[in-house]
């Protein structure tokens, strides 16, 4: 019952922090949950026994974490980054053991180097909750966000095996750097080999069990859930870096091909959900637990020193922390930047100029600064430390350890309150930047949204449930494509270079069909005038981008046809079959040509960039038509001019296309609210920025009730 108790404890302490946290957006909510934590803990900690091991705490919270962080990363930015981020996960967490280590043994020199250097060990890794939470608050680069969120997922790995090796040198006394060096490479590399192994094994068995049949989304939920946990002990078992194996789990699974199936489909839309609430649960208890073991440790910490002493060693400490990682970040920075600068340099003077840019400018310097803040430790930090020996072998206790944990623990705040209030004094967000983030989340929104009813479609097996979900997903693919050009105007650009070759290979296609005699000038004319038809609907569906009005926009249309201003497209008679099936080749040529640029598309340069974004939009808006019955939802062009919206085989009448539209209508601002909610939970936006795009989306709702 007291287990019970400390549960529910620790879960309304967790959703407490969520509300606090919208009503002080300034205050990250880590640090909102450890002052829970602390307060939890000076009220009833009495009455709580809360002892939990650190080898569970890593298995139980920190692995899981870890593998879904793995997921979300940017992998293609993390491969170009790699270099950087190994820096940082290796090379920098080695550097910080050695400088504090020795810096402590200085100050205190009754403390053994080996403890001190343990200690330094435990204070390398950052924290990926701390870092993600502070996206929404702090304006940083791509390169700067992708080197943090990279440097979280690896740098626990070597903090941890650093820290084994130094508590061995203390126990034992013995310490060999060159097996310390191969045992390190053996653990770091071992982790990653069974990590993927593992990854590898955990696809297999999923496709046998898929082979036969008995797939469920509980069975894959379930086993998703518990493969983070079980690769983490097996490596573990096997004396390699079981955080290091979780991580490599993770982006294997992330970068496996998932089948294209309603059942799939099902499958990762409550994955992601269950998913999504494991993560806000776990992020907050982890801090919440960090909290509540502060006031254990401030107590027990001072038994050595009085307080006021032991508290100025750890300012020292965090000073030596913070001050190493910033000349490891300039140094870093120095080394990257010169290449960069060389590769730039287009004539000999521009050359010249590359070594006035190697002396670091002020906005270098402040970039470094901002990335050495911006790297709070945190549950990994305090679950390392946690794992201190009481004892020597000899039977004597562990010299400095209850003083060792306070340090620590100290570190662990005030790193976070200087990410917290530091940081986005140096880096605020500007009002441009606020507003490209609310665009991007509307977009990530809709996205959602878009997703949802793509698997609808593909599920039902009623034409006109599916084509009133395939309308309103279309009016979401032409927000999507009008965001991506607020978002980026070369996306403009590359959407108009892109449908001009889509039509160019589709009217080549045709073409090319009418010289070999296999179909009639006449119906390739005819074909050729309805992929035209085609394109300019799909220019007019971004005018009508709005997230509302969706019945309005297919009862003028209607309303249109009724008043005879309806297309013909002179298909001759008798040929309605042969076009038919000329239309959908070419429709299929056009959706290959772009699932090649998807392909082949390069991640080098902004415009490859936008290429591919307009190709996978393009390829959306087509597959929004698409139905499980295999069949084809007309464009409102039609075929031979019919009235595809009233008339379309399977289809009521025009009060019961309306009736479905507006119910789909509201069901997608329904997932827009979900969408919202998933971004926040995540960290990914604000309070204020959840607020102002749920205020859009509710008189979205409004505006539809009314109509």
């Amino acid at each position: 019952m007291q287990l019970l108790q400390f549960i529910l404890t620790l879960a309304v302490a967790v959703l407490a922090s969520a509300v606090i946290a919208q009503l002080l957006p300034r205050i990250s909510a880590p640090l909102v949950q450890i002052a829970l934590g602390l307060g939890l803990a000076l009220v009833i900690g009495a009455g709580i026994d809360f002892n939990i091991e650190s080898e569970l705490f890593l298995a139980a919270f920190i692995a899981p974490l870890l593998f879904n962080e793995s997921q979300q990363v940017d992998r293609r930015l993390l491969a170009r980054q790699l270099p950087s981020v190994l820096s940082l996960a290796i090379g920098l967490v080695i550097a910080a053991t050695l400088t504090v280590g020795f810096a402590l043994n200085l100050l205190v020199p009754s403390l053994p180097l080996a403890a001190a250097l343990a200690l330094g060990a435990a204070l390398g890794p950052t924290d990926a909750a701390a870092v993600s939470s502070m996206s929404t608050s702090v304006d940083l680069g791509e390169r700067q966000e992708s080197l943090l969120a990279g440097e979280a997922l690896f740098n626990d790995a070597s903090g941890v095996v650093s820290f084994q090796f130094a508590v061995a040198a203390a126990t034992t006394g013995a310490f060999s750097l060159a097996g310390a060096g191969s045992s390190f490479a053996f653990s770091f590399v071992g982790g990653i080999v069974i990590g993927i192994a593992l990854a590898l094994a955990y696809g297999t068995m999923h496709r046998i069990v898929r082979a036969t049949g008995l797939e469920s989304a509980s069975f894959s939920v379930t086993f998703e859930l518990v493969l983070p946990i079980l690769v983490f002990l097996v490596a573990e078992e096997l004396h390699v870096s079981g955080i290091l194996a979780v991580v490599a789990a993770g982006i294997v699974v992330a970068l496996t091909p998932r089948r294209f199936t309603v059942e799939a489909a099902r499958t990762v839309l409550v994955t992601s959900g269950v998913w999504d609430t494991i993560t806000f649960l776990l992020n907050g208890t982890v801090f919440v637990i960090l909290g509540l073991q502060l006031p254990a440790v401030f107590q027990s910490g001072a038994g050595a020193f009085d307080l006021i002493s032991l508290l100025l060693v750890s300012v020292i400490v965090t000073a030596v922390v913070v001050g190493t990682r910033f000349v490891w970040l300039i140094v870093m920075e120095r080394l990257a930047r010169r290449p960069r600068l060389r590769r730039g340099a287009q004539t000999g003077a521009e050359l010249a100029r590359v070594s006035d840019h190697d002396d670091f400018s002020r906005s270098a310097l402040m970039d470094a600064l901002i990335l050495t803040l911006s790297g709070p430790k945190g549950a990994v930090t305090l679950s390392i430390v946690l794992t201190l020996p009481a004892t020597l072998p000899a039977g004597t206790a562990f010299p400095f350890h209850d003083e060792l944990i306070f340090i620590a623990s100290v570190v662990i705040v005030l790193t976070l309150l200087m990410a917290n209030f530091i940081v986005p004094i140096l880096a605020p967000k500007s009002a441009a930047d606020e507003e490209q983030e609310l665009l991007a989340a509307r977009r990530s929104a809709a996205e959602h949204v878009v997703d949802t009813l793509q698997r609808r479609i593909a599920h039902t097996e009623d034409a006109g449930e599916a084509f009133a979900l395939s309308f309103v997903a279309r009016t979401y693919l032409a927000g999507i494509r009008e965001l991506d050009t607020s978002l980026n105007p070369s996306s403009a650009r590359a959407m108009e270079r892109v449908t001009a070759d889509l039509n160019a290979a589709q009217t080549s296609y045709l073409h090319e069909l009418a010289e070999s005699g296999a179909y009639s000038r006449e119906t390739v004319e005819a074909c050729e005038r309805a992929l035209v038809q085609r394109a300019a609907a799909c220019a007019r569906s971004k005018r009508n981008q709005s997230l509302g009005g969706v019945t309005g926009i297919v009862l003028s249309a209607i309303s249109r046809k009724k008043r005879g201003h309806g297309c013909t497209l002179g298909i001759p008679e008798g040929h309605q079959e042969e076009f038919t099936e000329l239309y959908t080749a070419a429709i299929k040529r056009g959706t290959d040509f772009l699932q090649g640029i998807v392909d082949s598309a390069g991640t080098a340069d902004a415009e490859d960039a936008a290429t591919l974004q307009a190709a996978q939009y393009l390829l959306g808006m087509r597959r929004s038509l698409s139905m499980s019955n295999g069949t084809k939802i007309k464009q409102a062009s039609g075929l031979a001019g019919r009235d595809v919206f009233a008339k379309h085989e399977g289809l009521a009448d025009r009060n019961d296309l309306r009736e479905r539209i507006g119910t789909v209508e509201a069901d997608a601002l329904g997932l827009m609210l979900d969408g919202i909610a998933g971004l926040f939970d995540r960290g990914q936006i604000s309070p204020e920025q959840a607020a102002t795009l749920r205020e859009g989306v509710y008189t979205s709702q409004l505006a539809l009730l009314q109509s």
